[in-house]
């Protein structure tokens, strides 16, 4: 516990004392904030940015074996726009 010395000085650390405790609870601080949020959302992000480079589709129901070309009631629509000014061709 502080003391008072004979001048009346209530200073119980030195300067040098006061600077290291302060670095030191800083950084211990510091640490334990950035080691709370790796913990809380760390998880998330890296599930997050692995989302982006990875598919997440999974299909419903099984292959039936059918190929798409062998149906012959199979229809498509391809929309088409027609620009005669400008192309010989409609654009897909």
């Amino acid at each position: 516990p502080p003391s008072v010395s004979a001048e009346g000085n209530h200073n119980w650390m030195g300067d040098d004392e006061s600077k290291l405790t302060i670095q030191v609870f800083g950084w211990v601080g510091f640490a334990v904030t950035v080691t709370f949020f790796l913990l809380t959302y760390g998880f998330k992000l890296i599930e997050y940015i692995d989302s982006c480079f990875r598919g997440n589709y999974e299909p419903c129901g099984d292959d039936m074996m059918i190929d798409f070309s062998a149906v012959k009631s199979i229809s498509t629509y391809i929309p088409q726009v027609r620009a005669p000014d400008h192309f010989n061709f409609p654009l897909i």
